[in-house]
């Protein structure tokens, strides 16, 4: 769940701040929402926390959507900084900002509106506080802002202890920003653990790459607080599920790691909290060897800078999702049988079931003045002899046009990446 604001604009990268607002064709709500039934807001923050510890005093009260939220703010959900001041009036006293790319995740009702956002601090060193929201259930409500000094808020970033004291429309609240509670990665060679990743669904991972193959790929943190039931659908291989999260992990025979293979593809597409971590990658990271290894593409895309955002495409940044999208537990069990060689004790065990492929679209573009559409050029002159070495028959739906699945049975039969 990134934004809240849109879904994963491209199979290559989403949206940070920037949102293209719909206003020529977007039906508004006139004037204010106060005179209008608003809900408590739900906060990312206290699911998590319940998730983790049902019993806990601190998230014992979930907010009701049938309860009206006290509040004193004249709220407008047209005017993002009045959802700002409601935000931060309904906030908890002490506010944690728990997924690693720094969404403070809400959602509530006003009026006819399901509205869900963020408050995004990644630019909280710099003192500013970005927002964006839309409606669950009007694709076209899409609204954005950001503040600083000179709209009337004020932000103070503390490095040492990783807080954030908010001051606006005076409501004053200090977020806390901790860095996630993780055990030690185990490693094979070749393997190198860039960062904790806390995912707004609970689950905390750690982000693995495997320079050999230059292959991204995440491990679940056994040792982190589990938000979900894991039940196991196979022995053989190994295949876990999350009873409300979806997400499928498969275990590698030589550590025993639990890998996440699959997400949920519904949730995906709703930009709920299991749509995945790819939008939860620390933004304060170092990795643009690694992603231009990875996706060899972003480099005719303008560049990326060295935390992976891209230079000439504003607001937008290097998506890493290494997994499938399933959209029944017996397709992506399927997968995983076809796709899974417990007999290789490296990563290639498991590579073609976190084959992202988006990491050789570099290949599939034509010479200057071959092609109209030099990104997508036909399938007759690129043929399967360009397509990765995973290529399964099935995923013909997502090749660029002029592909049929009859000519994808040709194709090179699955082979694991080098070791």
């Amino acid at each position: 769940m990134q934004m809240r604001a849109a879904p994963r604009i491209t199979v290559s990268a989403y949206s940070l701040a920037a949102i293209t607002l719909l206003k020529a064709c977007t039906p508004t709500m006139q004037g204010s929402t106060s005179d209008q039934f608003v809900s408590e807001p739900r906060f990312n923050q206290r699911l998590i926390e319940y998730a983790w510890n049902p019993t806990d005093g601190a998230a014992r009260r979930l907010p009701s959507d049938l309860r009206p939220a006290d509040t004193g703010v004249r709220l407008d959900v047209n005017d993002p900084a009045s959802v700002v001041a409601f935000v931060l009036e309904q906030s908890p006293a002490q506010p944690i900002v728990y997924p690693t790319e720094r969404y403070y995740y809400f959602e509530f009702s006003a009026g006819p509106r399901r509205v869900a956002g963020n408050l995004r601090f990644t630019d909280a060193e710099k003192g500013v506080l970005h927002t964006g929201y839309f409606d669950r259930y009007d694709s076209t409500f899409l609204k954005s802002a950001d503040f600083q000094a000179d709209g009337g808020l004020a932000l103070d970033w503390n490095d040492a202890t990783r807080t954030a004291n908010v001051q606006f429309r005076g409501i004053e609240r200090t977020f806390q920003l901790p860095r996630p509670r993780s055990t030690r990665a185990l490693l094979l060679p070749g393997e190198s653990d860039v960062a904790a990743v806390l995912d707004e669904s609970g689950f905390t991972f750690h982000l693995l790459f495997h320079e050999p193959s230059a292959q991204f790929y995440f491990a679940l943190d056994d040792g982190a607080p589990l938000p979900d039931t894991l039940i196991q659908l196979r022995t053989e291989p190994p295949v876990w599920l999350g009873v409300r999260s979806r997400f499928v992990f498969v275990t590698e025979p030589a550590l025993r790691r639990r890998v996440l293979v699959g997400v949920y593809a519904p949730s995906v597409r709703a930009n709920d909290y299991y749509d995945g971590p790819f939008d939860q990658v620390p933004p304060d990271l170092y990795l643009k060897d690694k992603l231009e290894a990875a996706y060899p593409y972003v480099k005719f895309r303008g560049g990326i800078d060295e935390h992976g955002n891209f230079r000439e495409i504003d607001g937008q940044r290097v998506a890493i999702s290494p997994y499938q999208d399933y959209t029944s537990t017996e397709q992506m069990i399927a997968l995983i049988v076809r796709g899974f060689n417990p007999l290789l004790a490296t990563p290639a065990c498991f590579a073609p079931l976190v084959y992202e492929s988006k990491r050789d679209t570099h290949r599939y573009v034509a010479d200057p003045g071959e092609s109209e559409d030099p990104l997508y050029p036909p399938h007759d002159r690129m043929v399967s002899r360009t397509w990765p070495v995973e290529h399964w028959a099935h995923i013909s739906d997502t090749w660029p046009r002029e592909h049929t699945q009859p000519l994808s049975l040709e194709a090179a039969p699955n082979e694991p990446i080098g070791d």
